[in-house]
Parts: structure tokens; C-alpha cells; sequence
């Protein structure tokens, strides 16, 4: 845990093009690297679902990583899609918010790798008899432990994880993809026809006003 939190904390040494690496940028919550003793408190002091210590593979930490999949040389010569990259980025960490509530912990851009990217991190809470609660911290997991406790074998508990799993994704883009030209699957958009550039960028400035007048 401490090795992916440190490594997503630091900037590498250069980026492709020679530059210097900046850190990342922190969006919410706090610096990766301070969740650390947070994760170890809940290995020392959780249980199993028979009040056992913790093994030493068990999940702890859910991280991950939503990608804007737009080349560099493409993003600095294109203010559509650096204002898009905005939006999308709102879109992100409210969806984030909403899916994860307090277990969300950290989110934080990174700039320096093939494509702009959020990560993030969550945490479970405690229960009162001390087990750890995955129901806001991952729902494939949350999902798979209500199979569990419910007497589902190992097949339909593996089915359940990944029916939530499946919401999660569908979930992700009707409200963050949704409206921003890009396909349901896949980092590259579709062919368009004629004109499309124009409609793009009428039902992009339409999403914006209706996004600002929400913020």
C-alpha cells in the first residue's frame, strides 16, 4: 500500500518530450502518501468474518485511475478539447463523490504520462463488530460479500461482482462520458461524418452552460 500510494505521490524523474515532471496535482481529499496510517489502522485493528486478524493479501485500499484518452500533441493545439478535458474532470470527481461518498480519500491529476489522468483512492470503514465495510469503498466488492453472507457459492458471488461491476461502468458514463463524443468503449472516437465537428461543438458549448449553471 505504502509503494502505490508513494509512487502515484511523486513525480518521475522527465516526461517524454524531456521535460521536467511536476508532481501531481492534488483535486480532493488528501495527499496520497497521508493514507498510510489510515490503511495501517484498519490492518491492525480489523477482523475476518469469523473475528480473525486479517491475512496478510487481504484488500485494504481501492485504487483507481480515470483516463482522458487525448494524445498531448492533440490536447495543447485544440481549446475544444482542453475546455472538454475540464468538464470531464468536474463530470469525474462528482461522479466520484457520488459513488464513493466518504470513502473516497484521495483524487489527483497526473499530466506527465501518455494521457491526462485522475487517480483515486478509498478506503472501507469499520462496522461495530470491527469488519471492514466495503458497501461505499468498492461496490464489485460490497456486492460479493452480501452474495457471501447471503450462502451464494463462489460462482454467484463471482456473478454478483461483476453484475455491480457493470452498473459501476454504465453508471460512469451515462454521467461523466454521456454528451462529451466519446464512445461507450474504447479511448478513440468515432468516425464523423460532415459537419459533425460543428454539432460537436454546439452540444459541447450546450453541456457547459448546463454544467456551470450547476456548479
Amino acid at each position: 500500500i505504502s509503494e502505490i500510494l508513494g509512487k502515484v505521490a511523486q513525480a518521475p524523474v522527465a516526461i517524454s518530450n524531456g521535460a521536467e515532471a511536476e508532481p501531481p496535482d492534488l483535486v480532493q481529499g488528501a495527499a496520497p502518501q497521508c493514507l498510510t496510517p489510515e490503511a495501517q489502522r484498519l490492518v491492525t485493528t480489523a477482523v475476518d468474518s469469523v473475528g480473525r486478524k486479517l491475512r496478510g493479501d487481504a484488500a485494504i485500499l481501492v485504487a483507481g485511475v480515470a483516463s482522458y484518452p487525448v494524445e498531448p500533441r492533440i490536447f495543447e493545439r485544440d481549446v475544444i478539447e482542453r475546455e472538454t478535458y475540464n468538464f470531464w474532470q468536474i463530470r469525474v470527481v462528482r461522479w466520484l463523490q457520488d459513488t464513493f461518498g466518504a470513502s473516497l480519500k484521495s483524487v489527483v491529476e497526473r499530466q506527465d504520462e501518455n494521457y491526462r489522468r485522475l487517480h483515486f483512492f478509498t478506503l472501507p470503514s469499520l462496522t461495530d463488530d470491527l469488519r471492514l465495510a466495503w458497501r461505499r469503498a468498492h461496490p464489485g466488492l460490497a456486492a460479493k460479500r452480501r452474495a457471501e453472507q447471503a450462502g451464494a457459492n463462489k460462482q454467484a458471488q463471482e456473478r454478483e461482482y461483476r453484475s455491480a461491476m457493470r452498473r459501476m461502468d454504465n453508471q460512469f458514463y451515462e454521467e461523466v462520458l454521456n454528451g462529451l463524443g466519446r464512445d461507450r468503449f474504447g479511448g478513440a472516437r468515432r468516425e464523423k461524418p460532415a459537419g459533425a465537428k460543428t454539432k460537436r461543438t454546439e452540444a459541447q458549448a450546450s453541456e457547459r452552460e448546463r454544467i456551470m449553471h450547476a456548479t
